[in-house]
Order: structure tokens, then C-alpha cells, then sequence
């Protein structure tokens, strides 16, 4: 194998459809029609995506589409990428190409600053590239008996729901201001004709809530209404009657993802529902331990007061190591690097449970104080992922 990676140019987005509809010959539907948020000429795909290409540049062999974000954590804005469309054509099966891609894409995550990088798909393929399911989305199923009992007697403000129209230019705005007033979001744009791609992204259909016919906040669902992605609301009171708005249109049981810092929603789902749980669906490889720690430890701290402590832990990662002094005493939170003794070390994949996933054995050689801080709750959107 002796191919050189190359960067799309702007105007060859056909020539990467075309590589990725025969790769992913069973995705339904279209890539276009899916993710218009990633691959319209518009949003400038081609630069974001890294290829080998056939003898004498003809034709794509395989593509990795590497799309920088901003993630903001509380006041801290982290710098993200999304790894997607890791494609290889069918008669190059073996060559290193994908192997070749990723590494590359790692490189230059790192020279480009990324804090972490993020990505779906088989744990143990992606497990070598330094990636690892982690992830702490709350889900809550609420069916219409579930409300018919915990909100008896209870007349919650009844709110009007519609589907979001790519003309409603203030509804838009306010979608845009209730995702930047959210504790942990990714930064998307003012636009709105991009807002309105990446809020439809996976065939997902938005919806605006009213009360009195004023913008109340909206909700993402699936095309059939039984699994809601992403609620939020300008007042906390309306939760109860956006829930049973949501159910009674979707004629049946509801399941809600909710980002775990969004703590009074999901508080008030939990209480409403007929279940609870806490996983995530996503792989991440974490490039900056320290600067990722910091941020999820600062806001880990707003939601539930820390057990006082302080440690240092080395961590092997894959992008270099890093010895790190975490330290949570009353409101001081920090994470610094040190040259201090380390008590605890992690190689890279163990760390990310350690500290992200909810299932870790490797917490337990931690002291008490310090496992109880994990896992800090990292998550990103559905529709942001790529």
C-alpha cells in the first residue's frame, strides 16, 4: 500500500455521495436527505472529509469526514470534532486504508488543539484509535397511564405544539437562544436555514411549543413521535404540560433523552415516568484529559456538591500523557498539570471509563472520595453527532 491522503475540494461532494452510497449501500435513507446538516455544498462538506484515491487520482477508495465543533461545559468552551461517513470501497477491504485514515484524523485533531473527538459504532473496531463508549444521557419512558396517575388533580398549563416550518424565523431564534442558555450544548449557528438543518438531521422532526400562542421552547422527535431527542423549554413549569402534550400527540408511550446537566427536567421526567436510565450511545477519544476533566468536574460540581479530596493520577493517553493534581474543595475546583508523585496510573482506554463511562472496574482503586466524582457527565447531542 503506497497511497497519499488527500483533502476533499470544494464543488467534489458528488464524488464523495457516491463513495458513501455504495459503501453504505443499506443506510436509509440518502446521506444527503439524512444529515443535510454535514453533506449540502453549502456547509462546505469536502474540506472535512480526508480520502485516499485511486491510481492517477481517480476515484475515491475511502473517506473519513472529520467536522469541527465548539462544545461549551458550563463557561468553558471545548474545542470537539466529530468523526463520520468512515467509508472504504468494498474491493479495497484489507488494504489499511481505514487504519491509515483514522490515524491520520488523530493527527490532525491534535495539531488543530481538539479536546476530544466523538463517534458511533462497534466498540471493539474503534477501541483501537483510541476511542471508548463512555457517555451519561438520562433516558426517561412516560406513557399516558403513567400521567393518568402522577398527575391527578394536577391541571398543568396546556401547551399547543406544531411542526417547526424553516420560515418561522423567530421560533428559530428563540430554538437558538434556549440551546445557548443550556449547560452543556454544542455551539451551533445563528443561522437559520443551518439551524433548521441540524435540528431535522437523522430524519428527526422539531417541534415549537406555545402557550397562548407565544414561543414556549421546543422538542426533536422521531418522524413517528415515540422518541423525543432533545426538550427544552423557556419555564421549567411547563414540563409537566409539554410531557402531556407530547404523549397525547404521539397517541401512546414516549421515550425522552435528556442531557444529564439539564438536572430539573430530568428531575421532573423522572418523577412522571414509568423508568429511568443512564447510558450513552457514544465513543470518545479524549486528546486533552486536563482540560476535558476541568470542564466536566466544574459542572459535575453544580449539579451535586463534591466529596472534598485531592489526587494526583497519571494518565497513559493516546495522544501523550498526562500527570494531573484533581482537586475539589468546597467551590475550589480545578485540574492542573504537576510534576507532583502520581498515585493512581490509567492507560488511555481505562481512563475514559474511569472517569466517563458507567460501568468501570477501574474506579474502585480509587480512594472514595475521588470515585465518587465519576463518572462526570459527558454526553453530546443527537442532533450534532455526525
Amino acid at each position: 500500500m503506497n497511497k497519499d491522503i488527500v483533502t476533499l475540494k470544494d464543488g467534489e461532494e458528488r464524488e464523495l455521495l457516491r463513495l458513501l452510497e455504495k459503501v453504505f449501500n443499506n443506510f436509509p435513507p440518502r446521506f444527503l436527505k439524512s444529515l443535510p446538516n454535514l453533506y449540502k455544498p453549502e456547509y462546505h462538506p469536502c474540506p472535512n472529509n480526508l480520502v485516499v484515491r485511486g491510481e492517477g487520482g481517480k476515484g475515491l477508495l475511502a473517506a473519513v469526514g472529520l467536522y469541527p465543533m465548539e462544545y461549551c461545559v458550563g463557561d468553558i468552551k471545548l474545542i470537539v470534532a466529530g468523526i463520520g461517513n468512515v467509508a472504504v470501497d468494498k474491493k479495497c477491504r484489507g488494504a489499511g486504508y481505514m487504519k491509515l485514515l483514522m490515524n491520520q484524523s488523530a493527527e490532525l485533531s491534535k495539531e488543530r488543539g481538539t479536546d476530544f473527538l466523538v463517534l458511533s459504532g462497534q466498540r471493539q473496531r474503534y477501541q483501537y484509535f483510541g476511542y471508548e463508549r463512555a457517555g451519561s444521557a438520562r433516558g426517561f419512558e412516560i406513557s399516558q397511564n403513567n400521567l393518568r396517575h402522577t398527575l391527578r388533580g394536577q391541571t398543568p398549563a396546556v401547551l399547543a405544539a406544531e411542526l417547526l416550518r424553516t420560515e418561522d424565523t423567530e421560533s428559530l431564534k428563540g430554538i437558538h437562544a434556549l440551546n445557548e442558555a443550556a449547560p452543556m450544548h454544542r455551539v451551533r449557528p445563528e443561522n437559520p436555514s443551518a439551524l433548521w438543518d441540524i435540528l431535522c438531521a437523522w430524519r428527526s422532526v422539531p417541534h415549537v411549543l406555545r402557550s397562548g400562542g407565544a414561543f414556549a421552547g421546543y422538542y426533536i422527535s422521531d418522524k413517528e413521535g415515540k422518541y423525543v431527542s432533545e426538550l427544552r423549554l423557556k419555564d421549567p413549569a411547563h414540563i409537566s404540560g409539554a410531557v402531556q402534550t407530547i404523549i397525547n400527540d404521539a397517541k401512546g408511550g414516549v421515550n425522552f433523552s435528556v442531557l444529564p446537566a439539564e438536572t430539573e427536567t430530568c428531575a421532573i421526567l423522572a418523577e412522571l415516568g414509568e423508568s429511568a436510565s443512564i447510558g450513552g450511545g457514544n465513543a470518545y477519544y479524549v486528546m486533552n484529559y486536563r482540560r476535558v476533566l476541568d470542564a466536566f468536574l466544574r459542572l459535575r460540581a453544580k449539579m451535586a456538591p463534591l466529596c472534598e479530596g485531592e489526587i494526583v493520577i497519571r494518565v497513559n493517553g493516546f495522544s501523550g500523557t498526562e500527570n494531573l493534581r484533581i482537586k475539589a474543595k468546597g467551590d475550589e475546583i480545578s485540574v492542573e498539570a504537576t510534576d507532583g508523585e502520581h498515585e493512581i496510573t490509567l492507560e488511555h482506554l481505562a481512563a475514559t471509563r474511569c472517569f466517563f463511562a458507567q460501568v468501570s472496574y477501574e474506579r474502585a482503586k480509587l480512594p472514595a472520595f475521588a470515585a465518587s466524582w465519576f463518572p462526570l457527565p459527558l454526553e453530546f447531542p443527537h442532533a450534532d453527532s455526525v
